[in-house]
């Protein structure tokens, strides 16, 4: 939206300098072809007349054989020069408009593409939330083994092919390659506190709170582990339970690690949910803060330089012949 309103003050800038310095000069220019107009219409035809035939017989002059005409290609040159400055001199001036102007959006252009990778990488790596509770779901219809709903072995087909998934998109996440190529989490500051640092990221790891089973692994030390160690541990007791009890249809929900799954899940997704908020509602407005900021301060030293050029070329002085000369006022 930031961007939006930028590119709106942008172009009513450029329709103040066109309407404050293009259309004046036009409107002055023309002013000035009438006034010649006027006073060649004041002069009598007798007297035009004269002044014609003074060009005439100079222009004779000037083509006749042996006259040097050093003094006129001179002339023509420096004339030519002087042209040509006046143009190098209106492109500089439309060149430092231009800068000054479109200056401003450099910040929010800067922050863009950090910005977008930062949103592509939570939308990416998200899938580790959906991934973990389907395999965890698919883990009890393996232990049901229900063959009126399932074809044999095809629930565990599907448990072996989703945790594969979640296993694949964790080391992409944590690496930065893989199945897509993405800034490595653990390349990012603001996120090593959740991912992989030690911390609580449930709403409690008291175990006066939690009841902490360390016989199927769930305990103190794991619930407070760095939530990438707590999604590799995750993904080994899938991997181990399929191992345990694929094809079996042992109606066993007290499997160990359907259990250390089932217990370990919250604390996974809230982990991950907390580098969400670190990313969208914390990095990004700050980022894009800053940038709002320059693009501000910009804004003010572009409109300062206009009116220091609009001073200096229509109110203090008027360029003429490749110089400056100045007003008196």
């Amino acid at each position: 939206m930031t961007l939006y309103v930028v590119l709106v003050v942008l172009v009513l800038v450029v329709i103040a300098k066109v309407w404050l310095i293009w259309y004046p000069l036009l409107q002055e220019s023309r002013a000035n072809q009438l006034r010649y107009l006027k006073y060649l219409q004041s002069v009598s035809k007798k007297t035009l007349d004269e002044i014609l035939l003074v060009i005439d017989e100079q222009l004779e002059f000037l083509t006749e054989d042996g006259v040097d005409h050093t003094s006129t290609s001179i002339g023509q040159e420096g004339i030519a020069k002087r042209r040509w400055r006046e143009y190098l001199y209106l492109a500089g001036s439309m060149f430092l408009y231009g800068l000054a102007t479109w200056a401003t959006l450099v910040p929010a252009i800067a922050v863009l593409p950090v910005n977008s990778t930062y949103v592509e990488l939570v939308a990416f790596t998200n899938g580790r939330k959906f991934l973990m509770r389907i395999t965890r779901t698919l883990g009890y219809e393996v232990l049901i083994a229900d063959n009126t709903t399932w074809i044999p072995g095809r629930a565990e087909m599907y448990m072996k092919d989703y945790t594969s998934k979640l296993r694949a998109l964790h080391e992409n996440a944590v690496t930065g390659h893989g199945i897509k190529n993405i800034p490595a989490t653990t390349s990012i500051p603001i996120l090593n506190d959740v991912l992989e640092n030690v911390g609580c990221t449930y709403i409690t790891c008291d175990p006066a709170v939690r009841n902490y089973n360390a016989s199927i692994g769930f305990s103190y030390d794991e619930a407070v582990a760095p939530v990438n160690q707590q999604i590799t541990d995750y993904i080994v007791a899938a991997e181990e339970f399929l191992t345990y009890n694929a094809l079996k249809g042992t109606k066993n929900f007290w499997d160990e690690r359907m259990q250390f799954m089932e217990a370990m899940q919250n604390d996974i997704v809230e982990g991950l949910l907390k580098v969400d908020r670190l990313v969208l509602q914390q990095y990004l407005p700050q980022s894009n803060a800053v940038a709002s900021a320059a693009c501000i301060a910009l804004f003010v030293i572009a409109v300062m330089l206009f009116i220091l050029f609009y001073l200096m070329i229509y109110l203090a002085g008027s360029f003429r012949g490749g110089r400056w000369r100045w007003r008196r006022w």
